[in-house]
């Protein structure tokens, strides 16, 4: 059986391969049953546990480590790793009642062919008896299932995520895409976002609350804001209450817009620059992908449009999946076809 593997920042998802369908393995809870938090809580007693349960686990009793921000040098990322991979191959048996085979890691465009990172993940996938691992581009295996584009033409990637932004340029050389220019913007993505309605949560509540109470308020605050931008990109304006106080919050679609505006303005220069890394001109720009775990937000198209169509004769499609889930099937289905990270073939 073959199966895909992403780790981002906010989540981690897994696609399987099964009699030739490929279908999104069931993670999480009800509420989310195909993503999983991209946290890890250990234990003081050297335990590990993933998933949902990950965020509810006592703090005083363990650490949570983010994966996404896991280094190859840090002393737990090797065992983590091993332990998470474990977890899913353990999960995939027990639900479908066969080994797996294949596993394709999906990666950001700016881990290098030698990055330590993908070789702690293979060590880790071999302690777990998987020896037949890719790692495939995140833009690559997006545009590998998205777009139509003719020889030597290219694509703009816009993937917003949690953590940050990752721009890059995708173009068709005969039968394969090729990534040939990224750039990574730190900081741009969904946690600033939370953390600029988290901030507005604090200025129009005038929460108080003792040193005793403060960990559990941040979480839940930090929560209640991740919901609110969630809701807002289906909802024009948003009313929750905010745990264990008596305040209810407001904010409409338009206010978060303007909340986000600036640092959204920043990406688009660097998409620019981007292009101009690749040898391409904007004339060769045929189509851009919104993608990532942001790309819901319905402003972040609207911007995307206004900056590259305003002024242009022949205007770009914004392409924007109803669905991130798209790099994986892809993997899934063309990941054995590999010759390196950067290319995917037809």
């Amino acid at each position: 059986m073959n199966i895909a593997v992403e780790i981002g920042a906010y989540g981690i998802k897994v696609a399987i391969q099964n009699n030739g369908k490929v279908e999104m393995v069931k993670l999480g809870d009800s509420l989310s049953p195909n993503i999983i938090p991209s946290l890890a809580y250990v234990a003081k007693s050297g335990q590990i546990i993933f998933g949902n349960l990950a965020e509810l686990c006592d703090i005083n009793n363990g650490e949570r480590i983010y994966l996404s921000e896991m280094m190859p040098s840090d002393n737990k990322t090797e065992e983590i790793y091993e332990k998470l991979f474990a977890f899913i191959k353990d999960l995939i048996v027990s639900s479908y009642k066969q080994s797996v085979s294949n596993v394709a890691m999906i990666v950001p465009p700016y881990f290098q062919s030698v990055d330590p990172r993908k070789k702690v993940m293979r060590e880790a996938w071999m302690h777990n008896g998987i020896y037949n691992l890719d790692f495939i581009s995140s833009d690559v295996s997006t545009c590998y299932r998205k777009l139509n584009l003719s020889n030597n033409e290219s694509a703009l990637v816009f993937d917003i995520g949690y953590n940050g932004t990752v721009i890059s340029v995708v173009r068709r050389d005969k039968n394969v895409f090729r990534s040939i220019a990224n750039k990574y913007i730190k900081g741009i993505g969904g946690r600033v976002f939370c953390n600029m309605i988290y901030s507005d949560i604090e200025e129009q509540s005038k929460l108080q609350y003792d040193s005793f109470a403060q960990i559990i308020q941040v979480q839940n605050i930090d929560r209640v804001s991740r919901m609110i931008m969630e809701c807002l990109s289906t909802e024009e304006h948003v009313v929750t209450s905010v745990p264990f106080t008596d305040y209810i919050y407001s904010i409409s679609r338009e206010k978060f817009n303007e909340m986000i505006n600036k640092p959204l303005e920043e990406t688009l220069n660097e998409c620019l620059a981007c292009i101009k890394d690749s040898g391409d001109s904007m004339d060769n720009i045929k189509k851009i992908v919104l993608t990532g775990g942001c790309s819901q937000i319905p402003y972040i198209e609207k911007i995307l449009k206004l900056f590259f169509n305003t002024g242009n004769s022949e205007k770009i499609d914004i392409i924007a999946p109803k669905s991130t889930e798209d790099s994986l099937f892809a993997a899934c289905k063309g990941a054995f076809t590999i010759q390196q990270t950067s290319i995917l073939k037809f």
